[in-house]
């Protein structure tokens, strides 16, 4: 959608914003921090062509009037958006008895788990460890490496984080991608004096929201990488976009300056197709290369299902009350047997 509208660049008023709006909505069932990306964006992209409506016909562009104009002519894509999010909220309710919990409290791990690292936190955690945590997570997301990410985690004090390993390095699957990500950020850095790059600029922040939430979360996996994605494509196909309808604009630089830039975007290319091709046809695929560590109750035992199947919500209760009332004791037992109780205390 955004290339055939032109990411926007044009003075077009006439764009129809409904099958923005859908897919915003249909994610937020599938994918949450994507779905919180796509409904920042098509929010962004309503006020713009409220923006654009106003002043082609001269009309003032303070916020409450786009914020009517826009009401006034994106109804039918706002009821969308609102719609999906009730639904969500509804989903919630049903699910979990409450509207705003989007995640459940009794995880069949959170019983069979008992004291652990991760339950525990045996790790320092400083007040700023959510953002301190996306260096630490870009880090091993980029390059797979457990160890320098348990050093980060350590000296940055970011808390306990769980990893579901291995991880394919993303410096190495995606190079070009996230080399195209950084092009298009540090130039509308530079061109921040323009009011398209401004815009741009805002677009990409909220493109990267659900990425950068995804860094901040404890958990590391694979899968969330589908997060990190979506700035990087988006980003990837605006500079495809701008390269096939604006050559002209590559015409200024010099030609050495362009054989450069396209030797170096081919050669990131390569490196991530065979890279790629190296992990489909060898047994070092992540997906065939478990098991899943650092998360022993991955799998639950015949006695495990018997167990948390006979959990009703009194005994579920009695089970929290029990960890509460001995967590500090037991933690710290851990922490000395860790050798990490000065550490902690420091």
């Amino acid at each position: 959608f955004l290339v055939k509208d032109g990411f926007f660049m044009d003075e077009k008023r006439s764009i129809n914003l409904i099958p923005y709006a859908l897919l915003a909505g249909l994610c937020i069932h599938a994918r949450m921090p994507t779905a919180l990306t796509l409904y920042l964006v098509t929010g962004i992209l309503i006020l713009v062509q409220a923006v654009r409506i106003r002043q082609s016909y001269g009309l003032q562009t303070n916020v409450i009037s786009v914020i009517c104009q826009s009401l006034r002519t994106f109804w039918p894509a706002i009821s969308l958006l609102a719609f999906f999010g009730f639904s969500i909220l509804w989903l919630n309710y049903v699910k979990y008895g409450s509207a705003t919990a989007f995640m459940g409290g009794n995880y069949g791990y959170f019983f069979l788990e008992g004291f652990t690292d991760r339950r525990c936190n045996v790790i320092p955690t400083s007040e700023f460890a959510g953002i301190l945590r996306i260096i630490a997570n870009t880090y091993i997301y980029l390059t797979g490496d457990e160890q320098g990410h348990w050093s980060l985690t350590w000296h940055l004090a970011t808390g306990f984080g769980r990893k579901e390993l291995p991880l394919v390095p993303l410096a190495i699957l995606w190079p070009l991608p996230i080399a195209c990500f950084l092009y298009v950020l540090f130039s509308l850095i530079k061109g921040f004096k323009k009011t398209t790059n401004k815009i741009l600029l805002v677009s990409l922040l909220a493109f990267s929201t659900g990425a950068i939430f995804q860094l901040k979360y404890p958990t590391i996996t694979h899968r969330y990488t589908a997060e990190i994605w979506v700035p990087l494509f988006v980003c990837l196909v605006f500079l495809w976009f701008k390269l096939v309808s604006k050559p002209h604009q590559m015409q200024k630089s010099s030609k050495l300056v362009g054989k450069i830039l396209c030797g170096g975007a081919l050669l990131l290319l390569l490196v991530g197709i065979i890279y790629q091709l190296y992990l489909a046809t060898t047994n070092k695929y992540y997906l065939q290369d478990g098991p899943i560590t650092k998360h022993e109750n991955y799998h639950y035992s015949k006695e495990d299902n018997q167990f948390l199947s006979s959990l009703n919500p009194a005994k579920i209760r009695e089970l929290k009350v029990e960890f509460n009332r001995d967590k500090e004791k037991k933690c710290a037992e851990l922490a000395e047997k860790s050798g990490v109780s000065e550490l902690l205390k420091d």
